[in-house]
């Protein structure tokens, strides 16, 4: 009885608290790396969104100056 006893303890508890951990983390993880993609599409999509209104002015100084 003893032996098992020491075995839940020492082996087991051990290995369910070190799986319940790993679990956690990787849902964190997962989670962080979710929230760096958004952010990295936003800076993209402000960085063209810039470079469009940039074009735009550019084409509306030329045209202007054409005529």
């Amino acid at each position: 009885m003893e032996i098992t006893v020491l075995i839940i303890t020492n082996i087991l508890a051990p290995l369910i608290t070190g799986f319940a951990s790993w679990l956690m983390a990787k849902k964190k993880y997962y989670s962080e790396v979710d929230n760096t993609v958004i952010e990295n599409m936003k800076n993209s999509l402000e960085f063209y969104k810039q470079l469009s209104d940039d074009n735009r002015e550019r084409l509306s100084a030329i045209l202007e100056k054409n005529e």
